[in-house]
């Protein structure tokens, strides 16, 4: 809907290494606080599991609808390394690099040539077509679930109405459905954990970083 993107990785540096848009002073700060090495990618799994505890959208929407979000930092090292781990297991779902294990709990049958004008049946779990298709192991909470308004699952299949059902249209639907089934599964274990965060000691913003701009992300 034409929001903002904020990259992790700045790839128009040219003639240097990678470079990281995350401030300059998060990771050697976070290193120095947490007595332990925090590199990029781990900064951004801990910003990422935050950002999608569902908690966080209830408590702070009134905020979100003014401004960027606010990343709180707690002062325990094991409670940010955890939320971390999650923010690492989401990321790997929602790129589908971790894929459906094809382990028949999710799966799509009987007779038809397309998934068109999808439909939910919350007794049986399970979302029929008009083809006569079916996916089977489909719960009402991922149904529902939605990011931003978008509900994912329902769009995604109804923005693909028309594709012809190849082999590879079928592993991607099984994919993304597996991807929307453990982000539900997750999302308790990010809310307990954002609580926790909330509920406990924050770290404050070191007096000599940067401040940000009012058009970039405030960490």
């Amino acid at each position: 809907y034409g929001g903002h993107i904020f990259p992790l990785w700045n790839a128009s540096v040219r003639g240097r290494r990678k470079a990281t848009n995350l401030a300059g002073w998060l990771t050697d700060w976070l290193s120095e606080t947490y007595k332990t090495a925090v590199d990029p990618e781990e900064a951004f799994a801990y910003v990422y599991g935050v950002l999608s505890a569902p908690s966080y959208t209830r408590r702070f929407r009134a905020e979100l609808a003014e401004s960027f979000p606010r990343v709180p930092f707690p002062r325990s090292r094991e409670t940010f390394q955890r939320m971390a781990r999650y923010g690492q297991e989401l990321l790997a779902l929602h790129t589908l690099e971790k894929r459906y294990p094809g382990d028949g709990s999710l799966r799509l049958q009987g007779e038809g040539d397309s998934l068109h004008a999808p439909s939910f049946d919350p007794t049986g779990k399970v979302v029929r077509f008009a083809s006569g298709m079916e996916v089977i192991g489909v719960s009402q909470e991922m149904w529902d679930y939605e990011v931003s308004g978008y509900a994912v699952l329902r769009r995604w299949l109804e923005a693909r109405k028309d594709l012809p059902l190849t082999a590879g249209f079928v592993r991607e639907l099984l994919d993304v459905s597996h991807a929307v089934r453990e982000t539900v599964a997750l999302s308790p274990r990010l809310d307990e954990i954002l609580a926790r965060i909330l509920g406990g000691p924050l770290l404050k913003r070191p007096r000599d970083a940067a401040r940000p701009s009012r058009t970039a992300a405030k960490p």
